[in-house]
């Protein structure tokens, strides 16, 4: 993320007080485009079909964006 943005990490760990506060503000990111999409799909005049096949879509771009590696350090 940091060498995406041209930022050193240092500069980057100064923002937060800890590991727990940028594990939340990276979920809470993730947590509100999740319900934005959701709700976009939902409001769409389209098929019930064609709202589930977004919803999956969806779901498998939010996986994607959470990496398992992520999850182990959120964990650990």
């Amino acid at each position: 993320m940091c060498k995406e943005s041209s930022i050193s990490k240092m500069t980057f760990y100064r923002n937060f007080k800890n590991k727990e506060e940028i594990a939340l503000s990276i979920l809470k990111t993730v947590f509100e485009k999740s319900i934005h999409d959701y709700r976009s799909i939902m409001d769409q005049k389209i098929t019930f079909s064609k709202k589930i096949q977004q919803l999956i879509s969806m779901d498998k771009n939010f996986l994607d964006e959470v990496s398992s590696e992520f999850i182990n350090d959120l964990l650990l």
